[in-house]
């Protein structure tokens, strides 16, 4: 991933359990950085308003439950409070395709994408539900002060439709 203005002489690096902030000269592990295990892979980045954004196929985060997305405090790795928001419900997979009639596209349910620009987060990926609200696989986050939510005035039905079986969720 590019370097980030936040850390201008490290990187993160990201893989299917475990976030770790390198640097960018040595590749050593930035002394004091710890982040909690991820149980599912960790697919986009974001940094904004002092937390550093996770978004995935994960359901866990160390031993608490966050499905598809989290933050984590950008200089030591720890799991915030920041982000309580579940996405949840396979956009395809026994929802909107039987599999005893059809074949359905069968990824896992979670966030592929992330982008920020500052002050909301779009999230992209396999799901059908933020929270409670029926979210079809793109939702808006509003990145507020002191905690994220979902944006409830802004919603798109475009992606509700059934996936082709070699499609992407």
């Amino acid at each position: 991933p590019p370097r980030s203005t936040l850390f201008p002489y490290t990187t993160l690096f990201r893989s299917a359990t475990h976030l770790a902030l390198l640097d960018a000269s040595t590749g050593a592990i930035v002394s004091g950085w710890t982040s909690p295990t991820f149980n599912g892979e960790v697919s986009s980045l974001a940094i904004s308003k002092g937390h550093l954004l996770v978004g995935g196929f994960f359901t866990t985060v160390g031993t608490e439950t966050h499905r598809g997305l989290a933050s984590l405090n950008p200089t030591t790795g720890a799991l915030t409070d920041y982000v309580d928001i579940d996405f949840t419900g396979h956009h395809n997979y026994g929802t909107q395709c039987d599999p005893s009639t059809a074949t359905c596209a069968n990824g896992p349910t979670g966030i592929r994408s992330i982008t920020s620009n500052g002050s909301e987060l779009v999230v992209i990926g396999n799901f059908i539900h933020v929270g409670s609200a029926s979210r079809p696989q793109i939702a808006v986050i509003t990145l507020g002060a002191t905690a994220a939510s979902l944006d409830t005035g802004w919603a798109s039905e475009i992606y509700s439709a059934p996936c082709f079986a070699g499609d992407f969720d």
